[in-house]
């Protein structure tokens, strides 16, 4: 306290406060003045706060505001004074109210507002320049008086919001970007009409989105690396984001994201100002762009990939709201065709031919997290039920339009899908997951939308949906919890098939199939002939049709192909037993043969069913046809090998 003391007294003693540039850049105490300026720079930052008070006197202010006006001086070796005269004042206003207020009543810090706005439009304004230095120390200066400080956070907010606030938070400059992201929480944290304002500002909202997603992407990644790497490449990964060290633990621009999120309904507001058509945008950048990254902020917020605080919620308002739009989005996603979908994850297609896939993935993404972390503020059975429907039809849709894949597999498959399309169907299986848990009513929709079977065909590894089969066992596991119907349903999918495959070709042989729907058994039988004038569809005896009348020079019906698909139906193999009469087992299915030669009187196998019509068909036996056959096939090839043994000796 003392040495700052003598250092001011020393720079008030020069008459700086009362010379003019003109005589300051003649005269010989520059450099006894720059010393002391160091000095007291240095002093007033070791100082306690409750000392500063009596450090800041009118005529250190008057000398601190013609130092900032150096700017215009000709000679720029005159302008590290201004640099420090910025260092002085932001160290003397940390944490002292009334010092604060004093720059504020005299007009320094409209001074260096001025200053902050010059600094900012010269054009050599590059990283370590003086002009970019000089822009940090002003967002400084003005972001310790706001600190604790409502009358200045009123003035900062009625002079310069939006204008130059949210040039400051959208600045290239993450340091002056981060100072900008402190001023604006410190306006809008304890004042609701403010926080409502800003949540209708695209603009001021898509640059903190912005700036936090940089911040959360440095933290991911700092977690990605190994234990130790933060001191050394991890961190110069991070500063492409977010240069302060002091981001990777607290950030402003999250703080202020987090504002919103706890207030009733402002991050549906502010989601929705985003997706207005006359939102602000970046270059080149898809319309629901910033909307997106918004979502993905309040997803880590909320805590959804295991590095956010986890500790806020989403209020029921905001969800309903937000969920309506997540709603619409999987609508029209589901209305999508298998061209359009090819289209929209091809590479380097437009993003806007994505659009509305990316946005819905984010919601979804959200609304998972947020049903993993507080049920309650789903807000409604009804809405979230609807959700789950929804995201079936569309993860249904992804199947057909995109089978799982797998490295190993020799099929050749499609170029890999990118942006929104990768880890989509991981996303969706997830949201389901955890939606289901201990909710009947969540696991009821999902077995009304028949989305239960998709879920179980996501069962399975996929190169581009990583942990989709934990996330779908996990699904399983929640929708049959303590749920007897969908338990039934898994059940009855395992035991009792469908249908026949090739119903067709059986009708025609005169098959039929019986499907026990209790045991799972399927049983393949000739079918009963009508009783009356003989023309039943089943086998029965009288006049034989124009096809087996024919004669011996016709060609036979086409035997099915051994491994034929058509001729498998999809259940349980019954037991191996004697059939009973008339009757065979699954894999034993009747076919028809050629028709027999006529006999030594001239008499066809018609004429034969003619002259005993009251005599039953013969009945063929398959099963011991093909294992005659079989047996003299392998009798007739042991034959043949021994008798080239033989001739060979």
């Amino acid at each position: 306290h003392r040495r700052a003391r003598r250092s001011l007294a020393c720079l008030v003693g020069s008459s700086l406060a009362r010379c003019s540039i003109d005589r300051l850049a003649m005269g010989g105490a520059l450099h006894e003045l720059a010393m002391s300026l160091a000095n007291a720079v240095r002093a007033s930052r070791e100082c306690e706060p409750a000392a500063r008070t009596g450090l800041c006197t009118p005529d250190v202010v008057s000398g601190c505001r013609t130092l900032l006006r150096l700017r215009d001086a000709e000679l720029r070796a005159l302008w590290p004074l201004a640099l420090d005269a910025l260092r002085l004042l932001r160290n003397l206003c940390a944490q002292v109210p009334a010092v604060q207020t004093r720059l504020l009543r005299e007009g320094m810090l409209g001074e260096v507002a001025g200053l902050l706005v010059w600094a900012r439009a010269q054009p050599d304004r590059l990283p370590g320049s003086e002009c970019a230095l000089a822009a940090r120390l002003c967002v400084q200066v003005v972001g310790n008086s706001v600190v604790g400080n409502p009358t200045v956070a009123g003035w900062l907010w009625g002079a310069h919001f939006p204008g130059l606030l949210v040039a400051l938070v959208a600045d290239a400059d993450a340091s002056v970007q981060s100072c900008a992201c402190m001023c604006l929480f410190n306006c809008i944290h304890a004042d609701n009409e403010r926080q409502r304002t800003l949540a209708r500002c695209p603009e001021v909202v898509a640059a903190l989105t912005l700036s936090a997603d940089g911040v959360i992407g440095a933290r991911r990644n700092i977690r990605a690396e190994p234990s130790g790497a933060r001191a050394s490449g991890a961190a110069s990964d991070a500063n492409s984001q977010c240069p302060r060290e002091s981001e990777l633990d607290f950030s402003w621009a999250l703080a202020s994201v987090d504002v919103l999120l706890r207030s009733s309904d402002l991050a549906a507001v502010a989601l929705a100002s985003l997706r207005a058509p006359a939102a602000a945008r970046e270059p080149g950048e898809a319309p629901e762009a910033a909307a997106v990254r918004f979502l993905g902020v309040l997803d880590f917020l909320l805590g959804g990939d295991g590095a956010g605080k986890g500790a806020c919620t989403l209020h029921t308002d905001s969800v309903a709201a937000i969920g309506e739009e997540c709603a619409a989005a999987l609508c029209a996603v589901e209305q999508w065709t298998a061209e359009r979908y090819a289209r929209a994850v091809a590479p380097g297609a437009d993003l806007s031919e994505a659009e509305p896939l990316p946005f819905a993935r984010a919601a979804v993404r959200l609304f998972g997290t947020l049903a993993m972390h507080d049920r309650a503020a789903m807000g409604g059975a009804a809405r979230v039920h609807e959700l789950v429907s929804k995201v079936g039809a569309v993860l249904t849709k992804l199947l057909m339009w995109a089978p799982p894949v797998l490295a190993k597999d020799a099929r050749p498959r499609a170029a890999a899908p990118g942006g929104a399309a990768l880890g989509l169907k991981s996303v969706l299986v997830r949201f389901l997951a955890n939606v289901t848990f201990a909710d009947p009513e969540a696991q009821r929709a999902l077995r009304e939308s028949e989305a239960l079977n998709t879920v179980l065909s996501c069962c399975r590894d996929d190169d581009d949906n990583q942990q989709l089969r934990e996330w779908a066992l996990f699904a399983v596991r929640n929708a049959c919890d303590n749920c007897a119907e969908n338990q039934e349903v898994i059940r009855q999918i395992e035991r009792v098939p469908r249908q026949v495959a090739n119903e067709e070709e059986l009708e025609a042989v005169g098959m039929e199939v019986k499907i026990d729907r209790l045991s799972g058994r399927v049983r393949v039988r000739s079918r009963v002939p009508d009783e009356g004038d003989g023309t039943g569809p089943g086998l029965v005896p009288g006049p034989a049709p124009a096809a087996q009348a024919a004669g011996a020079n016709d060609e036979a019906p086409p035997l099915p192909s051994p491994g034929s698909r058509d001729e498998l139906l999809d259940s349980p193999r019954a037991p191996d037993v004697e059939p009973a009469r008339g009757e065979a087992t699954l894999a034993l299915v009747s076919v028809p043969h050629p028709p027999l030669p006529p006999a030594a009187g001239g008499v066809s196998v018609a004429g034969m069913q003619d002259a005993a019509p009251d005599q039953p068909p013969p009945r063929l036996r398959p099963a011991r046809f093909v294992r005659s056959a079989m047996c003299a096939v392998f009798l007739a090839a042991a034959a043949h090998s021994l008798l080239r043994r033989g001739s060979g000796r």
